[in-house]
């Protein structure tokens, strides 16, 4: 939890020495998942190439030329990290497959024309600590067996603390003419007067 923050922290400091606040597109997702970064510019001319790079050491990943529409990925590049999960497509957005936290970080879409990025993407990709099929089922099959657990106590906790009381008014009931063994007798006087 504290990695990604700091993470995050150094490249908003980052981003806020190197680039303009308003080219920046933070984009968050979840490890595992597919990411698009969609450029969305109009000023790319039909024959320039889009390059993407990764990091603050500005790695060329990939690259199209619109002219012909044909993508070159450079999966050694950067560590071989985006080996065969890279694709382009005409517009120049870049989609990063099965996406993994080390895939964090600043991308830049430039084109050959400038070096000046037309685009900085800031990727934060958070892990997913979710579980197995089968950690899932065992988790549920415990927490049911918890709770029917709890059922049975809290029955058996009733009744028995309801069960003197159930005889008590059982054998008031039943005993309504005789009286009481604990119950004190009392003899009140009757007077009259002639």
């Amino acid at each position: 939890m504290i990695r990604p923050i700091f993470l995050q922290l150094c490249l908003w400091c980052l981003v806020g020495v190197f680039a303009v606040a308003d080219e920046v597109k933070s984009v968050s997702a979840m490890e595992g998942e597919s990411v698009t970064l969609q450029p969305n510019v109009t000023n790319i001319q039909k024959d320039d190439q889009i390059r993407w790079n990764f990091g603050h050491k500005d790695i060329l990943i990939a690259q199209i030329n619109r002219q012909n529409n044909e993508s070159t990925f450079y999966n050694g590049s950067a560590d071989g990290r985006f080996r065969g999960r890279l694709g382009l497509d005409q517009t120049g957005s870049l989609t990063i497959t099965n996406i993994k936290t080390t895939d964090s970080g600043l991308y830049q879409v430039k084109t050959t024309r400038s070096e000046t990025p037309l685009k900085i993407f800031n990727l934060i990709v958070c892990e997913n600590r979710c579980c197995s099929f089968t950690e899932a089922v065992i988790r549920l099959a415990l927490s049911s067996l918890v709770g029917v657990v709890a059922v049975v106590v809290l029955v058996y906790e009733f009744r028995t603390r309801n069960l003197p009381r159930k005889k008590t008014l059982k054998n008031a009931a039943t005993n309504t003419d005789q009286p009481d063994e604990d119950a004190i007798e009392c003899l009140v006087p009757v007077y009259s007067i002639e």
